[in-house]
Order: C-alpha cells, then structure tokens, then sequence
C-alpha cells in the first residue's frame, strides 16, 4: 500500500466514524433505546474534533521536522505551535471521552491554543498544505470548545 493510498484509506474511516457518530441514536428498541453509542460520550462532537485536530498537527509537525532536516527553518514557529495544539487536543479527548468535570475549563483554555496554531498555519497554508488542513482542524476544534467551554 502506497501513501496515498494510506491517506485515502484514513480519510475513508474517518469519514466513517465520523457518519457513525452523527446517528448516535442505535436502533434497539428495548430497554436502552436512546442511549448514545457504546462508549461513546457526550461531548463526542468535541472528541471528534479534537482528534482530528490532534491527528492533523502531528502530520504537520511531521511536515515541518522533514523541512528542518533539509535546512528550512521557516517553519520553526509554526511547529511550536502545533506541538502545542497537539498536546492540548489529546488531552480534550481525553477528558471528553470520561465526560470529566473539568473539560468546560480546560476547553476554554484549549480555545486560544487552537486559535494561536490557526494563526501561525494560516501564514504558511498556500504554500504547504498541511498547514491549511491544519489551520482548518484548529477552526473547527475551536468551534466545538466554545460550545462546551464554561
């Protein structure tokens, strides 16, 4: 399997997951009709989006380590920031999968980190694609810390 095959195959599940989610509703109609998906929590919208971003940041930190290892350190500010994003969005997952009592405030922290990351992508997006599909992850996973955050 080639890398991009690689890519269409990751991209193909996600989406999948992503569809399974959206009907979170199952169709057992006995005794636990209505109850959300197996294991799944319900700040799920936030775990989606936050795991999304967290898997786009590390494709671009890897993006910006490949460029540093031919000399181009353009991408230096960019890659702290993703590091960051990074870290911040596996966390949100984290507490957001065991619906904790602290995720309101750890995603209104989480809001500026993404914003931050967007920033900095959004300077290199239309010449690395990478960046924008990661300024576009941070968007989005911003949007749906804002609606949990307290």
């Amino acid at each position: 399997m080639n890398r991009r095959d690689l890519l269409i195959a990751g991209a193909a599940l996600s989406l999948a997951a992503q569809r399974a989610v959206a009907g979170e509703e199952t169709t057992d109609q006995g005794a636990h009709a209505g109850h959300r998906m197996a294991g799944m929590s319900k700040h799920h919208l936030l775990v989606m989006a936050a795991s999304e971003c967290a898997n786009t940041a590390q494709v671009c930190l890897n993006h910006c380590l490949m460029m540093f290892a031919e000399g181009d350190t353009e991408l230096a500010k960019c890659a702290q920031t993703v590091n960051e994003v990074h870290a911040a969005c596996r966390v949100l997952v984290d507490l957001g999968n065991v619906d904790s009592s602290h995720l309101p405030a750890f995603a209104k922290a989480a809001i500026q980190v993404c914003k931050d990351c967007k920033t900095e992508c959004d300077k290199h997006a239309a010449k690395h694609e990478v960046c924008k599909a990661c300024a576009d992850a941070c968007a989005k996973c911003a949007e749906e810390c804002d609606l949990v955050a307290a």
